[in-house]
């Protein structure tokens, strides 16, 4: 409880330090599908839980602003921030025939943590963040036929300590149909930075694969705020996801969402029961600042911040219910 509390108020701050410089900003991972159930804190062989983001702007040039706005978040950490020239120079490298995300991992730093104050020390956690534009984003979350697809550039700041040049791994996807395609990965170095290039597949295999960004996003493509143009883009995937799997209610054991997603085991029963009664794939606005989240030990309420766009709380006619 206290765990998710921490990172819901975070996510809060977040979402209000870069409303001035982003299109939208998007809850992935843990946090969305199993918070108040999953997370969890440091322990003995088990990391702990990240906080997950996609923060969308509105072109590639706008990367290192929403860079500079995510520095100045004070309760963050990170060794080595981007500079305008090296993002510059490693986006130049990627070409507009690829679809570019820039990755930027910092750390929640444990000082002046007062909401762990009556259970002792707060632990650290990562704060993850992939950073792409509106039209990056389009191509890193729509369902593509293997022909078709876009390659794509990862761009991070990584310790020296990190793999250098040369070939990372092999990369391979499943489609829903079963078919397989697979694809190399390589790092190169773009002065202090790393590019990841995933090159074009090998084969052309028939089937529809999911876009590189989905399953983060999945089960419900949460939102914490955006403009009209990325919620368009997300419904237009989830139209495409119904669309695949012909999705209709209550078929079979596992929901759609549930099937799709390698983490079902740990969605929270709330996040459960909604997948398994919704119609389909849509977007929902977040629950972190739509709603009051619960009151701490101390009787106060956390502050959730200003609500998303749309503000009716209401995307894709789906109410949003309380995680």
């Amino acid at each position: 409880m206290v765990e998710s509390l921490r990172r819901c108020r975070d996510i809060v701050a977040l979402s209000a330090a870069l409303a001035g410089c982003s299109e939208a900003l998007l809850l992935a991972g843990s946090m969305s599908y199993g918070r108040f159930f999953s997370v969890r804190q440091q322990r003995p062989g088990l990391r702990p839980s990240d906080v997950d983001v996609v923060v969308v702007v509105r072109d590639r040039d706008e990367l290192p602003s929403a860079v500079s706005r995510l520095a100045s978040v004070d309760f963050l950490e990170v060794v080595g921030y981007p500079s305008t020239a090296e993002l510059e120079r490693a986006v130049g490298a990627a070409g507009e025939g690829r679809a570019v995300d820039l990755m930027v991992v910092t750390s929640r730093k444990p000082q002046g943590d007062r909401m762990c104050a009556d259970w002792g020390s707060p632990g650290r956690y990562d704060v993850s963040a992939h950073i792409c534009s509106v039209a990056d984003l389009r191509r890193l979350v729509l369902p593509f036929g293997a022909g078709a697809e876009d390659v794509a550039m990862t761009v991070r700041a990584l310790p020296v300590t990190a793999r250098g040049a040369g070939k990372l791994r092999d990369e391979r996807w499943t489609s829903l149909s079963g078919s397989s395609v697979s694809r190399e990965v390589r790092r190169i170095r773009t002065g202090e930075l790393h590019a990841d290039l995933r090159t074009p597949f090998r084969s052309g295999s028939d089937g529809m694969y999911l876009g590189r960004f989905v399953r983060s996003l999945l089960p419900r493509l949460e939102v914490l705020h955006s403009s009209p143009a990325v919620i368009a883009v997300l419904r237009e995937c989830a139209d495409q996801l119904n669309a695949m799997l012909g999705v209709v209610g209550g078929r079979g054991p596992l929901s759609p969402h549930e099937s799709l997603h390698p983490h079902r085991r740990d969605f929270s029963p709330y996040v459960r029961n909604v997948c398994r009664g919704a119609p389909g794939f849509s977007v929902t606005a977040s629950e972190v600042v739509t709603r009051r989240m619960p009151r701490q030990a101390s009787g106060r309420e956390v502050p959730c911040g200003p609500p998303p766009v749309p503000r009716s709380g209401v995307l894709d006619g789906t109410e949003s219910g309380g995680g």
